[in-house]
């Protein structure tokens, strides 16, 4: 059997392990010089390392919650520009990890809030409390199945234009040139999108975050222009701070943490501060 029906027929048994479905759906892309299929395939069994390239079946909604002494988690009502903000954790973690996670779930999946988040969280809710985001893992645990039926629909179009290597995983010249003309990973079905946070899913270890400095100093650009029609006293030093704080993490926490401290002045903003608090 050729190698691409074969991959085809696995695709269609639950029973067959993920990870070496894309491991074949590898070999196949590197023949037939499929590099946007390849990186996608190298992408989903290692993880993914840049906020730029999470898919959109990879961006799962979440509920940010805080501890209540009484009561327990509670979840927290988001605003709608804070939903968009931090509603969504794009996940990053490798086919592996994620099987894994959802192996050791009973109630859901949660990601731990990074510190300069929760401070402003604390701030904008008036409460002292721990927080976290919780996932249900129903759509994590569809991550898989949306893989597995990109790999079928990938091998579907493979056999169409009568791509189908032999059992000795050889392809032919023309099979190659044939196979130039099958769409990339970043327009098959659609599947790619951009996020602007990423967040770490967990079940008990630290999240970490990923601190993007050209994402950031376009963030801190977007938003020195919303400033501007703000009218503040002291706009031309908190541009300024802002500014110089675009290389500098640290800094532009302090800076956003401070204009988040001038309350109803900034209002209009909050959103976009946190999103930026959100990357750093």
């Amino acid at each position: 059997m050729s190698i691409v029906l074969r991959l085809q027929k696995k695709c269609l048994d639950n029973n067959e392990d993920l990870q070496n479905l894309l491991r074949e759906a590898l070999v196949i892309s590197k023949k037939l010089k499929l590099k946007d299929f390849e990186q996608w395939i190298k992408q989903e069994l290692q993880g993914y390392s840049s906020i730029e390239e999470v898919p959109e079946y990879r961006k799962i909604r979440q509920t940010l919650q805080f501890f209540n002494l009484y009561h327990g988690w509670q979840d927290a009502e988001l605003t709608s520009q804070l939903s968009e903000v931090i509603g969504i954790a794009p996940i990053i973690q490798s086919i592996s990890e994620i099987e894994y996670v959802i192996s050791k779930s009973e109630n859901g999946l949660y990601i731990p809030v990074p510190e300069n988040i929760a401070k402003t969280l604390r701030e904008l809710y008036k409460v002292d409390r721990q927080s976290r985001f919780l996932i249900d893992a129903t759509p994590v645990y569809g991550i898989l199945g949306q893989v597995r039926n990109l790999l079928l629909e990938w091998t579907l179009k493979l056999e169409e234009d009568n791509i189908l290597g032999n059992d000795d995983l050889i392809f032919s010249e023309d099979e190659k040139k044939a196979a130039q003309h099958i769409y990339n990973i970043g327009t098959f079905h659609g599947v790619m999108g951009n996020v602007d946070n990423v967040g770490n899913m967990s079940t008990g270890a630290n999240a970490t975050n990923i601190y993007n400095e050209n994402s950031i100093s376009n963030k801190i650009d977007e938003l020195i222009v919303e400033i501007k029609k703000l009218g503040l006293t002291d706009q031309k030093e908190v541009i300024r701070d802002l500014e110089a704080s675009k290389d500098n993490p640290e800094k532009a926490k302090a800076v956003l943490g401070g204009l988040l401290t001038r309350g109803s002045e900034v209002a209009s903003i909050g959103s976009a501060i946190i999103g930026i608090l959100g990357l750093l």
